[in-house]
């Protein structure tokens, strides 16, 4: 018991850890928004553009105001635009959340008849195959193995294939991507994108649906079926690398991201993967 008490511990102080050093670089906004940097003598302050504010700074955004800012770290985008005063670290946990519930609410479109399917009833007609179970699955190595292949596709070698599996970029107006992937196999496939952020070597995953919305779940695109129109954008910068990734068995894909966080493309090692992925 005191053993699975200082586990405990030790996960809570790592959390802490990370957030303290998060940083966030402010890439634009609109309207009124002020920060305050922790600690009791701070006072608000009108944000400016591309500063940085760390993850227990606070945030003040008015109404009818936001603003995006960018995870230095991983390269990640952020949006709040509802009226908030609170931590950054909470604001994104939010917008994690929404972003979550965007890809619960995506479409399945049957590649047949192009019917379109909520990923949420498809999730509950293929049942606990949507579930990932993290005593079964090991992610320090499957994060390893993310990490390996992230490598790969950083080295400027020629992107292996997934037999029956495509991935479509979509170049939106704003310079972001939007992803479309097909799964035209006889199998159910989890397909999810690895972003690499070249500068930084981190990783990490582009479609994470959190505890707190559908705990253990992992996007899924059925046989037959293409994954679009999540409402989920992406940077296009000379940093960012993205690479495709399907696995038969579900994860939970919050655990993963996390995980991922421990691990860089510039340290890992050459290792043994049975994740199908192309770039």
């Amino acid at each position: 018991m005191k053993r699975v008490f200082f586990i405990i511990l030790c996960l809570i102080g790592g959390w802490i850890s990370i957030q303290a050093q998060a940083k966030y670089r402010v890439n634009s906004y609109e309207g009124e928004v002020q920060y305050k940097q922790r600690g009791q003598n701070s006072s608000w302050q009108a944000v400016k553009l591309d500063m940085v504010l760390e993850s227990l700074d606070s945030l003040r955004v008015g109404k009818e105001s936001e603003i995006h800012v960018v995870d230095i770290v991983r390269n990640k985008r952020y949006t709040f635009d509802r009226k908030a005063n609170d931590a950054i670290y909470q604001l994104v946990n939010d917008a994690k959340n929404d972003l979550a519930l965007r890809i619960l609410r995506s479409l399945n479109i049957s590649l047949a008849s192009g019917k379109p399917d909520t990923l949420k009833h498809t999730m509950g007609l293929l049942g606990a195959g949507s579930r990932g179970h993290g005593s079964k699955i090991d992610y320090y190595d499957m994060a390893e193995q993310l990490a390996w292949i992230g490598a790969q596709a950083c080295s400027g070698e020629k992107s292996p294939k997934i037999e029956g599996i495509t991935l479509k970029r979509h170049k939106l107006s704003g310079g972001e991507l939007d992803f479309e992937f097909e799964n035209r196999t006889d199998k159910d496939y989890h397909i999810n994108v690895l972003h690499v952020n070249k500068r930084t070597h981190a990783i990490s995953l582009c479609y994470v649906i959190t505890q707190e919305i559908a705990a253990n779940s992992c996007p899924i695109t059925p046989s037959g079926f293409c994954s679009c129109a999540m409402d989920v954008y992406f940077p296009d910068t000379q940093d960012d690398v993205y690479v495709l990734f399907a696995t038969v068995e579900p994860y939970d894909t919050e655990i993963l991201d996390n995980e991922l966080e421990y691990h860089y493309t510039n340290t890992t090692k050459k290792t043994h993967s049975d994740i199908q992925y192309m770039w």
